[in-house]
């Protein structure tokens, strides 16, 4: 009982902890003074949908991955690219895909802050 206590900490943490970061960003960037939203990229939904709640109308996400469609399998469309190429913010899954596609962006796009929801999960 004990162990799966420290086990469930030990994951939730870094979780908390890259959502802590997220919201630090949203809210410390200058550029939110303005009425232009911070560019989010997310793999999958499920991320959308926390990154939508957390940064409210501060952010304009997109997300990658449909609902229905199989991440093996999935191709980014040139204009999923292009707005990860804009992106500020990209949360990754651990998907197959995203390693190609992060050694493209990041040669593009080097203010990319990308946060792996994986990490830190065993």
């Amino acid at each position: 009982m004990k162990n799966e206590k420290m086990v469930a900490i030990l994951w939730f943490v870094p979780k908390v902890l890259r959502l802590l970061l997220f919201v630090f960003i949203i809210f410390s960037i200058p550029s939110l003074s303005s009425a232009e939203p911070i560019r989010v990229v997310t793999s999958v939904p499920p991320h959308s949908f926390v990154a939508e709640i957390i940064g409210a109308q501060n952010v304009q996400v997109s997300t990658l991955i449909d609902k229905g469609q199989d991440p093996h399998t999935f191709e980014p469309t040139p204009r999923q690219v292009m707005a990860l190429s804009r992106a500020r913010v990209f949360f990754t899954a651990g998907l197959e895909f995203e390693r190609g596609l992060l050694q493209k962006i990041t040669g593009i796009n080097r203010k990319l802050l990308v946060l792996d929801h994986t990490e830190g999960v065993t």
